[in-house]
């Protein structure tokens, strides 16, 4: 249990403020053109843009470091064809960009290669010595194809064959980032496990009992992921597919929110028939935030579908490990006496602890913008 709390108090507080660059690019012959983007607050990262410490970065103040920036994504990102250099110029003018969650920096980019581009070498490490969980993904278009990669600490340089079909390399992307974020996504992760502590126990003359057999939890568990499931894949389908849209600092609230509540439950047991309708309700939620990750990415309409699919696969069998490693070892521990207390009740304590300082972070920001 010390374990859990050091754990908690380490986590950063913006479970979803992840930090991603956008690489788009257009292959024709032996030239590309195309734009990076990047977010205004890792710009900040990399240099300074409040250069009078207000606290408050003005678009006058970003544009004074333009070259700065500038600089440092040409000796950071390489473009290769057949592992010879290609010459990478970063256009004028730097514009901005509003995209779903973030305001990003655009660069208008041009590269010369020596001879026609078939096999595009890439290299990449802006960031990842200062956020180790910075990605950018990238988006390449050659010969009425779209082709998808994405740079993480664990790799900074890709080949990618332009001739190639790039169906099976994008949908084995986005399940792997599906995965990825699902165990980065600490506020989903703890709303899962408020939710699967009590799933050993039942409520008897108003108090936890352990139940007397796996077949009870089973029955429990099957209910709350079939719910969370379901509910997250219908609306971070419609939110990919442009048909439903809230802020992202209202979701994010309303996600922090759905945490704080599962974990208040635990003490009373009020909802636990019925859970299954919260959990559905909070799901909902929940994929609208698992859609953020994807909104920024402009996807190709070649692409989307292939990324919502492979995207949503990937957390399925991120919240899968989850479930299976956590569910197993909990229903060993229902029977010791200071399950309820220590496990249950003290657990869920800094769950609602942590969730309510993500739900004040992230409402005091809304309601500051």
């Amino acid at each position: 249990m010390k374990f859990l709390f050091f754990m908690l108090l380490s986590i950063h507080l913006y479970a979803h403020q992840n930090s991603l660059a956008l690489l788009s690019l257009d292959v024709q012959g032996s030239k590309l053109q195309g734009s990076y983007k990047l977010a205004i607050k890792d710009a900040q990262t990399l240099v300074n843009l409040d250069t009078n410490f207000d606290t408050k970065v003005t678009w006058r103040e970003i544009l004074a470091q333009e070259e700065r920036l500038k600089t440092k994504i040409q000796t950071q990102l390489v473009v290769t064809t057949k592992l010879k250099p290609c010459s990478l110029t970063l256009d004028a003018p730097m514009l901005l960009d509003y995209l779903d969650s973030n305001k990003y920096l655009h660069f208008n980019i041009r590269a010369s290669c020596q001879e026609k581009i078939e096999l595009l070498g890439l290299k990449y490490s802006l960031l990842f010595d200062k956020d180790r969980l910075h990605k950018a993904y990238v988006n390449i278009l050659a010969n009425g194809k779209s082709h998808n990669t994405l740079f993480s600490e664990d790799k900074l340089e890709t080949q990618i064959d332009l001739k190639a079909s790039s169906f099976w390399n994008t949908f084995y992307e986005f399940i792997k980032q599906g995965i990825i974020h699902i165990f980065i996504g600490i506020d989903h992760i703890l709303f899962l496990i408020a939710l699967l502590l009590p799933s050993v126990l039942f409520r008897h003359q108003k108090k936890w009992q352990p139940n007397v057999s796996f077949k009870s939890t089973f029955i429990n568990v099957l209910k709350i992921v079939t719910a969370f499931t379901v509910a997250h894949s219908i609306t971070l389908s419609l939110s990919i597919l442009g048909l439903i849209s809230l802020p992202s600092w209202l979701i994010e609230s309303f996600i922090a929110f759905s945490v704080v509540l599962a974990a208040l439950n635990n003490f009373t047991g009020t909802i636990e028939k019925r859970l299954w309708i919260l959990v559905f309700i909070f799901g909902l939620i929940h994929g609208m935030g698992f859609a953020s990750v994807l909104m920024d990415l402009e996807l190709q309409e070649s692409s989307l579908i292939l990324a919502l699919l492979g995207f949503n696969l990937g957390v399925e069998l991120g919240q899968i490990a989850i479930v299976s490693l956590l569910v197993p070892f909990i229903y060993v521990l229902r029977t010791k006496r200071w399950y309820v207390p220590m496990v249950l009740y003290f657990g869920s304590l800094l769950i609602v602890l942590m969730g309510s300082v993500w739900l004040w972070e992230r409402v005091s920001e809304g309601l500051s913008l």
